[in-house]
């Protein structure tokens, strides 16, 4: 008895030191590149999904995942969809992986850089960010996105880009937010 005692604690401190180290080095990545987690609202998901007509087959990517609940909210509207999430801060990224195994949704969330991702073949693409990164973005979705593609970005309109059209969408405790939806020329 003592013997499991002894390793239920361990494994307990195990646990509890590689949360805090991953939560320590999350905080750091988030104050180094300036874009806080901030999980999207159920209204604002449903918002971004509803301005987006998905189709089985359909590449679907969300930039800045976060824990991915925005493309497992796709997964569930269309199982046929393809959604790639991609996510900077590991302690993040592990939520979304871990959530995605636990829910079995078949959402696949990368930890890479997406500005070095190639954007091509994306249908949809869905964004929660920062303007510092969407300033990024721009010039590459200049570049790499086809007629067709649907960038749908909540909060944050595209730079010198206009919005097929612009959704307001009422927050819990009052006042609204916006999605921003474009259809790619």
């Amino acid at each position: 008895m003592d013997t499991f005692v002894f390793l239920f604690d361990l494994t307990f401190f195990v646990f509890l030191t590689v949360f805090v180290v991953l939560l320590t080095v999350t905080v750091v990545f988030h104050l180094k590149c300036r874009v806080p987690f901030v999980p999207t609202p159920r209204r604002v998901i449903r918002a971004m999904l509803d301005a987006v007509d998905l189709k089985d087959g359909q590449l679907v990517l969300d930039l800045g995942a976060g824990d991915g609940r925005v493309l497992s909210a796709a997964k569930r509207r269309c199982r046929g969809i393809r959604a790639v999430g991609y996510e900077g801060a590991i302690g993040v990224w592990m939520l979304a992986r871990i959530r995605s195994w636990f829910l079995r949704d078949g959402v696949d969330v990368r930890r890479e850089n997406f500005l070095q991702v190639d954007l091509s073949d994306a249908d949809v693409i869905f964004l929660y960010l920062c303007i510092d990164p969407i300033r990024l973005l721009t010039p590459k979705f200049l570049r790499e996105l086809v007629p067709g593609t649907r960038v749908v970005s909540h909060a944050f309109s595209l730079p010198g880009i206009e919005p097929d059209f612009v959704r307001d969408v009422p927050m819990q405790f009052g006042g609204k937010t916006k999605v921003f939806v474009y259809l790619w020329k």
